[in-house]
């Protein structure tokens, strides 16, 4: 495999990734006239959940109620003007690793994403959030299904493809300057010092918050707040770990920010970067979003 195809893996991978599987435009372009089914999983914390916050955030087009998932897919199936918003999990595996004959291993990972479908298997677009193996949490939901609606009602407003749209937000994000930029603490990396934030962020509009606090600014749509959120994205059995900066009052997205990912025969690569931690290295990204620059 040349050095060019490589690259060309590469690109894939961030552009997936990055975009968190988009839908192309002829598949969502009549999504304002049409309605969505809520689609319910066997989970009742969930169901109770995902139900509270489509009802809250969602207002794309009309919410058609709430069906099982395996009935509300039939339902879309069946009719051009139905779509199918959900819950689910997407599993990641890597590049099989043989010690033997007889033993070999991939690495496995997952994470959970909101979906929108149209009656097909595949899901139209996967916003992934963070969760863990017993919970979902409500503000992880609220941020999935509003990054979701930013991007498609970019995507049918200005009737453009996923990877148009993003210049869109790259030219309105010098916006963050005029916000207080939500950082929660509980994903700060151990060495980074507020002093060490306001140097490399190059502003003091910023604010460490506790996590009750964060998730009540995105829960409330806390007017003049921007917040960061880091979206796990399952890739080749490892994780690749986004910052997204978003208003929570407008659902103006500010910037999606990820680390570098490196092709190679054997395996995909990230960058050190990648910690699932907010580093100083991010604090500088965070800098160059005032600018229009990520």
């Amino acid at each position: 495999m040349n050095k060019i195809l490589l690259q060309i893996i590469a690109f894939v991978l961030f552009s997936t990734s990055v975009f968190a599987q988009i839908p192309k435009l002829d598949h969502i372009k009549n999504l304002k006239e049409s309605k969505i089914i809520i689609g319910l999983s066997h989970n009742e914390n969930l169901n109770i959940n995902l139900t509270k916050m489509v009802n809250q955030y969602w207002n794309l087009c009309q919410i058609d109620g709430a069906l099982p998932y395996k009935e509300a897919i039939q339902k879309a199936k069946n009719d051009d003007n139905t779509f199918v918003i959900f819950v689910s999990t997407m599993t990641s595996r890597g590049l099989k690793h043989n010690f033997d004959e007889n033993w070999d291993f991939r690495l496995i990972s997952s994470g959970k994403f909101v979906g929108l479908s149209n009656g097909s298997k595949k899901p139209l677009m996967r916003s992934y959030i963070p969760s863990s193996e017993s919970l979902i949490p409500s503000e992880s939901i609220a941020h999935g299904i509003n990054f979701m609606q930013t991007i498609i009602t970019s995507m049918i407003e200005e009737q453009k493809g996923a990877m148009k749209v993003i210049g869109l937000y790259k030219k309105e994000a010098k916006e963050l300057a005029n916000k207080t930029l939500y950082i929660p603490k509980v994903w700060l990396h151990k060495k980074l010092t507020p002093e060490i934030i306001t140097k490399e962020y190059g502003s003091t509009n910023y604010k460490l918050v506790s996590y009750e606090e964060w998730k009540d600014a995105i829960l409330n749509k806390k007017d003049g707040i921007a917040y960061v959120i880091l979206i796990p994205v399952p890739i080749a059995g490892q994780y690749m770990f986004q910052h997204h900066i978003f208003d929570s009052a407008t659902n103006q997205l500010y910037a999606i920010s990820q680390s570098r990912v490196a092709v190679s025969l054997n395996a995909v690569n990230l960058s050190k970067a990648n910690t699932g931690y907010i580093t100083k290295k991010n604090i500088k990204k965070y800098k160059g979003v005032l600018s229009g620059k990520w």
